[in-house]
């Protein structure tokens, strides 16, 4: 108006509510996509540290008469440790480092050893490892994988459960009722440390000679994925 004073431009109560409602879209749309992000780095950041575990693990093969290490050992304690040269890590991996996945509930152990790459050998009352030939398909073996973290000690076992009654029988594939697929297990149960699915349905697995990769969960079968053994007519592909 002549005169008058200049009206001032501004948002009306309902363009201001169009507006909030649109960032509230984009944001629901947004938010999803940067956690998968988040959750595929650290997906790739498991699968290096399983990568680096499995060549170390082969270079030690390679050295101690084609034959993989022991899950334990009565001097320097687990498997992980006896492969410390090749990494050129500390003293011990008890804590932090390689052993750790981004993912975990606790940042203790994430990664064990299936038990099946081990043998007890009577005379020397000990666990030993399993030679190299003895797998009848290196490529579909577990060798180390992600496992659950048991509450009270904040880190894995030693050991993946290799006996056949904890996947569940000749088929079995490590999901189910027998372990919660959770980073919550109690070590006084029975199969209680079983794989553990961290990354987008699947896990990281390194297998017999030495490669590294993602496994939905669910597609491992006990009698190909973790029975060192040729699998049986029975076995499900």
């Amino acid at each position: 108006m002549l005169g008058g004073r200049p009206r001032r431009a501004g948002f009306t109560l309902i363009e201001l509510l169009v507006v909030i409602a649109i960032i509230a879209i984009l944001a629901a749309i947004l938010f999803p996509v940067f956690a998968q992000a988040r959750e595929k780095a650290r997906q790739t950041s498991c699968t290096s540290n399983l990568k680096q575990l499995g060549t170390a693990m082969m270079m030690y093969a390679q050295d101690y008469d084609e034959s993989y290490p022991s899950n334990w050992y009565p001097d320097n304690g687990h498997w992980a440790n006896v492969i410390l040269p090749y990494l050129g890590q500390g003293k011990q991996l008890y804590t932090g480092g390689i052993m750790i996945c981004p993912s975990a509930a606790y940042k203790g152990w994430s990664y064990s050893m299936s038990l099946a790459l081990n043998r007890w050998d009577a005379g020397k009352n000990a666990w030993v490892g399993q030679p190299m030939a003895a797998l009848s398909r290196p490529a579909d073996v577990v060798a180390v994988g992600e496992v659950v973290q048991v509450t009270a000690w904040k880190s894995t076992a030693a050991q993946m459960e290799a006996d056949k009654g904890c996947w569940g029988g000749e088929n079995g594939n490590g999901v189910g009722d027998k372990i919660l697929d959770a980073d919550s297990a109690d070590s006084s149960k029975s199969c209680y440390s079983m794989p553990r699915y961290r990354h987008s349905g699947g896990g990281t697995f390194v297998f017999g000679d030495g490669h590294a990769k993602w496994v939905r969960k669910g597609s491992l079968r006990w009698c190909r994925n973790i029975s060192i053994d040729p699998p049986s007519a029975t076995c499900l592909q």
